[in-house]
C-alpha cells in the first residue's frame, strides 16, 4: 500500500512559513534535494563509503615530497569529489530526511585534522546567532610548524542562517553580486543605499534580476487559489502556494490521482478555515508542470545563479 504524503505534513507547512527574505535559497534546496540525479548520487555516495570506509582514512605515510605532501587516499579524495558533485550538500548540514549526515560530518573532522599536522591553529571566535543571520567574529593565530614562524587571520562578518542551506554553484556561473555595506551606519543610509541599488538592477534588467521572481510572476496569474478572510477576498502567499506546488509533485511522482490531490488541498484549507476554491486542473496542470521544469531540468540552480541552464551548459 502506497503511503501518500498529506498536505499537512509538517515539510509543507515548513514551506508554509520561509520568511521572504530566505524564499529564493529555500525553495532552491527544496527543488534540488527532489531531483532524481542528486538522489542516485546520495545513494552511491553512501554505498561507496560504507565499502570502502578503511581506505578511505587509509592516510598515505608519506612525509615529504619534492611536489607535494600527499595527505589523502585516493578513496577519500574520490569521495570529496562525490560530494562536491551533489548540489545541496555541506560539510555543515545534516538534513534530517536523508541518512549520509554522518559521512559529512567525518569527513570534515579528517579534513581538520590534516590541517592541524600542517599548522598549529590557535583560534578565538564567537557567533551570535539572530533570527534569519548570525555575526561571527573570528581571529586565528596560524603558526607553522616546518617554518616556525606566525601569522594572524581575522574577520567579522554577518551570515545567512536561513532554514535551508544554499546549494552548491559554480562561481563563474552566476549573476549574484556581493554588495559592500557598513553595517554602523545609520539604517536610513544603509536602507537609502540598498533600495537605489535594487531599483537601478531592475531598471536595467539586462545587468541583474531576482530570479524568484520568474515563479512569484506566474503564481500571481493564478486566480484560482483564494480564500476569503473576514469577507475580503485574498490571494494565497506565494509561500503557500510554494507548499501546494511541492505537494502535487511529491504526489504525482508517487501515483497519485488528480482527485486524491485535489481532495486533500482543499481539505487542508477548509481544516484550517480557509475558504478556497477548488484546484482546478488547469491550475493542478501548471503547478505540476512548473515543479518538474525547475526539478526534473535542475533549473533551480537559476534561481540561485541568475543565469539560464542553457547558458551554462552550453
Amino acid at each position: 500500500m502506497i503511503n501518500y504524503p498529506k498536505r499537512s505534513d509538517e515539510i509543507y507547512k515548513e514551506i508554509e512559513n520561509f520568511k521572504d527574505y530566505e524564499l529564493t535559497q529555500c525553495v532552491a534546496y527544496e527543488m534540488a534535494i527532489r531531483n532524481e540525479d542528486n538522489l542516485k548520487k546520495i545513494n552511491f555516495l553512501e554505498e561507496y563509503y560504507n565499502d570502502n570506509k578503511k581506505e578511505i582514512f587509509a592516510f598515505t605515510k608519506v612525509k615529504e615530497s619534492i611536489l607535494y605532501k600527499e595527505k589523502y587516499s585516493k578513496e577519500f579524495l574520490k569521495v570529496e569529489n562525490l560530494i562536491q558533485d551533489i548540489d545541496f550538500l555541506s560539510y555543515v548540514y545534516d538534513d534530517k530526511r536523508f541518512s549520509i549526515g554522518y559521512i559529512l560530518k567525518e569527513v570534515s573532522i579528517h579534513k581538520k585534522k590534516q590541517e592541524v599536522e600542517d599548522n598549529y591553529f590557535e583560534i578565538h571566535s564567537e557567533t551570535i546567532k539572530r533570527d534569519g543571520y548570525k555575526v561571527q567574529t573570528e581571529l586565528t593565530k596560524v603558526t607553522n610548524i616546518d617554518k616556525l614562524d606566525y601569522f594572524y587571520v581575522g574577520f567579522s562578518k554577518i551570515l545567512n542562517d536561513f532554514q535551508r542551506p544554499k546549494i552548491r554553484y559554480n562561481s563563474v556561473n552566476t549573476k549574484t553580486i556581493t554588495a559592500e555595506i557598513d553595517i554602523t551606519k545609520p539604517l536610513n543610509e544603509i536602507i537609502s543605499f540598498i533600495t537605489h541599488i535594487k531599483k537601478d538592477l531592475e531598471e536595467n534588467s539586462e545587468i541583474i534580476k531576482a530570479p524568484i521572481e520568474l515563479i512569484e510572476n506566474e503564481f500571481q496569474k493564478d486566480n484560482s487559489s483564494i480564500h476569503y478572510e473576514k469577507g475580503i477576498r485574498k490571494i494565497l502567499s506565494v509561500q503557500q502556494k510554494l507548499a501546494n506546488m511541492f505537494y502535487i509533485y511529491d504526489c504525482i511522482k508517487i501515483g497519485a490521482t488528480q482527485r486524491k490531490i485535489q481532495n486533500e488541498v482543499y481539505n487542508y484549507y477548509a481544516d484550517n478555515n480557509i475558504e478556497t476554491k477548488t484546484l482546478d486542473a488547469k491550475t493542478l496542470k501548471k503547478y505540476k508542470d512548473m515543479a518538474i521544469d525547475y526539478i526534473d531540468n535542475t533549473r533551480y540552480k537559476e534561481l540561485v545563479t541568475g543565469v539560464s541552464i542553457e547558458n551554462i551548459i552550453r
